[in-house]
C-alpha cells in the first residue's frame, strides 16, 4: 500500500478564518500539495482506492485531495476525526472495544490501495 502522512498546520495558520472555504480553497499551495500527495507521494493509479484520513477539519485540503484523486482516476474515501471526540472515545474505551476498533481499522485499510493521512490544527 502506498502511504503518505502529512502534518498540516503552518500552511493554514495565516488563513484560519477562511478554512471553511472561500479564497482559501483556491490557494495555489493547497492545490499543489494535493497534486503532489496524490501523484508523487502515493503515485495513485486509475481505479485505485485511497483513504484520506484527516484529524482536524480542514475543508480546503480535503476537497483539493478529493479532486486530485478523481483527476488521477482514483476512488477517494474520506474519514475525518476530531481530537476532542477521539479523546472522549478513548477515555471510556475498554480493551475489548479497542481490539474491535483495531479490527475495523485493519479491514478498512485492507480495502484500500493507498493512504493519505493529514494531521491538522
Amino acid at each position: 500500500m502506498n502511504e503518505c502522512v502529512f502534518r498540516f498546520g503552518q500552511l493554514t495558520s495565516a488563513h484560519a478564518s477562511s478554512s471553511l472555504g472561500g479564497d482559501f480553497v483556491k490557494d495555489p499551495r493547497i492545490q499543489k500539495l494535493a497534486h503532489n500527495l496524490v501523484n508523487q507521494s502515493v503515485r495513485l493509479k486509475p481505479g485505485e482506492r485511497v483513504l484520506i484520513e484527516v484529524t482536524g477539519f480542514e475543508v480546503a485540503i480535503i476537497n483539493a485531495l478529493i479532486k486530485e484523486v478523481y483527476l488521477a482516476g482514483g476512488q477517494p474515501f474520506v474519514s475525518v476525526n476530531e481530537n476532542e471526540i477521539l479523546r472522549e472515545l478513548l477515555l471510556g474505551a475498554d480493551a475489548k472495544q479497542l481490539a474491535k476498533w483495531a479490527e475495523w481499522d485493519v479491514a478498512r485499510m485492507k480495502a484500500m490501495d493507498a493512504y493519505i493521512g493529514i494531521r491538522a490544527g
